[in-house]
């Protein structure tokens, strides 16, 4: 009985070790006190869970096209927002306001909010967020 119990304390320890490292840490992946303003045009659009995914060809400041990734909440989430992968479409121009990653070659945020202007749909963070919208 008690090796029983002693296999199945480990085996559960195990277990949960590996689900606890499988989430990345927020604060470790990105700068939370520095937003950055995108605007650009959708060439890819992943819901998906655990995050989903906006890819943008955005200009910057010296007028050449670069590509950057939007690390967005879950596909569960978006659902409950009535947001689904009809919402976008590749081609759509959007300005994302996110958090920038603390690894400066890599061209990604967290997401904060998502406009589109053609016809005024914005997203503006959820109550659950770790990191709201900033005003």
């Amino acid at each position: 009985m008690k090796r029983a119990t002693l296999m199945l304390t480990i085996t559960l320890a195990l277990m949960w070790s590996v689900a606890a490292a499988a989430h990345h840490s927020v604060e470790g992946t990105f700068q939370l006190d520095q937003n950055k303003t995108l605007q650009g045009t959708m060439t890819m659009l992943t819901i998906r869970n655990p995050h989903s995914f906006i890819n943008i060809d955005s200009k910057d400041e010296s007028g050449k096209i670069t590509s950057w990734s939007a690390e967005w909440i879950g596909a569960a989430q978006l659902k409950d927002e009535g947001i689904t992968e009809t919402t976008f479409k590749v081609g759509d121009e959007v300005t994302l306001v996110g958090a920038v990653a603390r690894d400066t070659t890599a061209r990604k945020i967290l997401l904060r909010e998502l406009t589109r202007p053609s016809d005024g749909f914005r997203w503006l963070g959820t109550a659950k967020d770790i990191v709201p919208p900033q005003p």
